[in-house]
């Protein structure tokens, strides 16, 4: 009988992560503005490694952040 695996069926899809330095590019900022924006809770709460670092961010997490801020903008 073959098993199901059912993280892997839901991950089937490629899984972008944006790191902070595709980030600050995108953003026309710094890693350090990066750093002072994930403080200030003005970013979503980023991936990070068993250790703390920074790892990136889902690429759905941020298209939906920026929706949020884009029709919070435009209300």
């Amino acid at each position: 009988m073959k098993h199901f695996d059912f993280c892997r069926e839901m991950t089937r899809q490629r899984v972008k992560i944006v790191t902070k330095t595709q980030l600050a590019k995108a953003l026309g900022v710094s890693e350090a503005t990066i750093y002072r924006m994930i403080k200030r809770h003005q970013l979503p709460t980023p991936l990070r490694t068993p250790q703390g670092y920074t790892r990136g961010w889902l690429r759905a997490t941020l298209d939906d952040w920026f929706q949020n801020i884009t029709n919070s903008k435009g209300a």
